[in-house]
């Protein structure tokens, strides 16, 4: 119990600068329209088709997100796997090179020392721990081993409690 009120107390001063930090989002800003006074038509009912006509005009999807977008169709060799290849495919965006600069110049650069580290660690515990329990520090010693009495010395089930007659 007492290790689980140290973990809650823990996670909740790490999340209290995200908490104190965090923004409601920014509304998106009113456009900023000019009144124009709508032309004097004499006939009302000749300006009605006129006006029904842009929103007509508007280009349609095919996919229904975005007025004016065209999925492309499959290109052979762009966003298509290749056969043996381990790298990410080719980019063609900017944003494309940007991310697979990241990648290859920033974080794998990142994981790559922070593995060796782990594998030192590692490497260094399997070499220190024999040592460690040669020195009789395998676990945590009781007072009573360091004192160097036997704690079994007393139990009934103890070899050192069976006496031969």
């Amino acid at each position: 119990m007492n290790m689980l009120k140290k973990f809650l107390i823990v996670f909740a001063a790490m999340t209290i600068p995200s908490l104190v930090t965090a923004q409601a989002a920014n509304p998106a800003p009113a456009p900023l329209t000019k009144e124009i006074a709508a032309p004097v038509v004499a006939n009302p009912a000749a300006a009605a088709p006129e006006a029904a006509a842009p929103a007509a005009a508007a280009p349609k999807s095919m996919d229904g997100s975005l007025p004016g977008y065209t999925p492309m169709k499959p290109t052979e060799g762009i966003g298509m796997p290749k056969p043996k290849e381990i790298d990410f495919q080719e980019q063609f965006s900017d944003n494309g090179q940007y991310a697979k600069w990241i990648n290859n110049a920033i974080l794998l650069p990142i994981i790559t020392i922070i593995s060796l580290f782990v594998l030192g660690l590692l490497l260094w515990v399997r070499q220190e721990a024999p040592r460690a329990a040669a020195r009789g520090c395998a676990h945590r010693p009781d007072r009573a081993a360091r004192a160097g009495v036997d704690r079994h010395a007393g139990h009934a089930l103890s070899p050192h409690a069976v006496q031969d007659p």
